[in-house]
């Protein structure tokens, strides 16, 4: 069953912000009500809690009725806990930052019922010891310098409340606050004695009081609470860093990918000659805007890689260019070239400066050898190999293996 949850929740209705508001209500209730909820016995009609009475109490919390106020509140931590607890959304306080407002502004104007007194923190419904209240003041100490709890036996003092109350009330804004500075500077002063140990705090209250008196087992139970809740925010802080790592994580993916996608924008750019307009070199982005890469006349246009190679038919030699920058070329043949074509790292080409015989060549214009020392009227590029027709013999057809350059003629059906 849903004890903390606000009828909203339970109800499947829809709810808000204040549907937190209204757990941290029942939270304080129980605190101040004997660690009982609303509309139960109280503790003086019945020490257990019946089924029936459990469940009576339940519906009446989720059928419209506003509870009355805590047994041990004053009246006004009760208007603060009532207000948390209002069955209508719209009559709860709307953020957490008020309740701590309201909580401040009591806290300054009177005394809280010290609640670590009161069996709040055993199991709903358990039956607990309830240990005679014996009066002694815990001030807050000021803002400035180290914080301390005096534990010396004397009359609470009506304008100071102890720190930890704060805590147990469980107000979201002091709560976070008052545990920082708690844990990272807590000075408690015995006899005049500074201690800032804890072990040496337990073992001196224990050696003035007693291990079985009721202000050692006050103190433990309240170290008890203050170590559940640094758990609890160790817990939290490693979530929080799982998260962390999985945003990264997720953010590197994404910014690989949108790199990825960027950079194969920049490689789908075609390139074409444009014979309307005088065998020029054209280029054509992704979304179809064309424009002029070189003004010369070419044929034969090969992309590999990032380089443009053709054959300039004002000079007919064989050109490489970077797609980077139109106006940086590379004169890779001396020689006029008829036709060429590109397998792996070379170039093939018909030389005609030698009688059109067909040439190798690697892409960056070294390594230049004869590789069939006949002249020949084409060649093409089929299955990785080089298919050359004879100038003497147009209708034979060779097979130059591109791996050991040896020629053969082809099998044709």
């Amino acid at each position: 069953r849903e004890y903390f949850a606000s009828p909203e929740n339970i109800l499947k209705n829809e709810i808000n912000n204040t549907t937190d508001i209204y757990s941290l209500g029942m939270v304080m209730y129980r605190l101040f009500n004997f660690n009982r909820f609303p509309f139960l016995p109280s503790k003086d009609e019945s020490y257990a809690i019946s089924e029936y009475a459990d469940e009576k109490a339940y519906q009446r919390r989720i059928s419209g009725e506003n509870p009355a106020s805590p047994t041990y509140a004053s009246e006004n931590t009760a208007e603060i806990i009532c207000k948390c607890c209002r069955y209508e959304k719209e009559e709860r306080y709307k953020k957490a930052a008020e309740v701590a407002e309201a909580i401040d502004n009591a806290m300054k104007t009177e005394n809280l019922t010290d609640v670590l007194d009161y069996p709040s923190f055993s199991a709903y419904g358990s039956k607990t010891e309830i240990v005679e209240k014996e009066e002694h003041n815990v001030p807050i100490p000021e803002d400035k310098g180290p914080k301390s709890i005096n534990v010396e036996p004397e009359k609470k003092q009506d304008t100071e409340v102890e720190n930890e109350n704060i805590y147990t009330m469980g107000a979201q804004a002091y709560y976070t606050e008052a545990m920082g500075s708690i844990k990272n500077n807590r000075q408690v002063d015995i006899d005049g004695e500074s201690l800032q140990n804890i072990d040496e705090v337990s073992k001196k209250i224990a050696e003035k009081y007693g291990y079985e008196s009721k202000e050692f087992r006050k103190f433990t139970e309240k170290l008890r609470i203050l170590e559940d809740v640094k758990e609890n925010n160790e817990i939290l802080k490693k979530d929080n860093k799982k998260r962390a790592l999985t945003i990264k994580i997720l953010c590197g993916v994404a910014c690989a990918a949108i790199i990825v996608g960027i950079v194969f924008l920049l490689n789908t750019d075609t390139y074409y000659i444009n014979q309307g307009q005088f065998d020029r070199i054209y280029k054509k982005n992704l979304i179809g805007t064309t424009e002029c890469f070189k003004e010369v006349p070419a044929e034969n246009l090969i992309k590999k890689s990032k380089y443009l190679y053709y054959i300039n038919q004002e000079d007919r030699k064989l050109y490489k260019s970077s797609i980077k920058n139109g106006t940086d070329e590379e004169v890779l043949s001396e020689d006029a070239v008829t036709v060429f074509r590109i397998k792996d790292d070379y170039i093939y080409y018909l030389n005609t400066g030698d009688d059109d015989k067909l040439y190798r060549m690697e892409t960056d214009g070294t390594d230049v050898s004869c590789v069939y020392d006949k002249r020949c009227a084409s060649i093409s590029l089929e299955d990785g190999n080089i298919e050359i027709v004879p100038a003497d013999n147009p209708s034979d057809l060779l097979i130059l293996n591109t791996k050991d350059l040896s020629v053969k003629e082809a099998l044709v059906d």
